[in-house]
């Protein structure tokens, strides 16, 4: 799985911004990774202790929409966070699919949409 997701993100352009969904344990580090290795900008990662509650509360909502399957609230909640891409595995691709977000590739069990 863990190369699935590099290879995913190695499809991606440069200064793009990406969120990784679901509470993967691996969700920071693909986050680090991605912002390190494929110059891509994430709103999530390692820093929490340095963000604001306010933006720590924004990245939260994404989460809860996601939950929710409320497509239209976490295209917005991406959209201010400056996303512009979703990451996810399998159950996660499904769910972006059901949301008519755009899927621009999938390698293995990962994969990447637009909205």
């Amino acid at each position: 799985e863990n190369q699935e997701v590099i290879q995913t993100l190695s499809t991606l352009n440069n200064k793009e911004s990406v969120y990784f969904v679901g509470n993967n344990d691996y969700t920071n580090t693909y986050s680090s990774y991605a912002a390190i290795y494929n110059d891509l900008y994430t709103p999530a990662g390692w820093g929490e202790k340095s963000i604001s509650k306010d933006y720590k509360n924004s990245l939260s909502l994404i989460n809860v929409y996601y939950e929710r399957k409320d497509c239209e609230q976490l295209s917005n909640q991406l959209k201010e966070m400056n996303s512009t891409k979703l990451i996810g595995d399998n159950q996660s691709c499904l769910e972006f699919e059901k949301c008519n977000f755009k899927r621009i590739t999938q390698k293995g069990n990962s994969c990447v949409y637009g909205f």
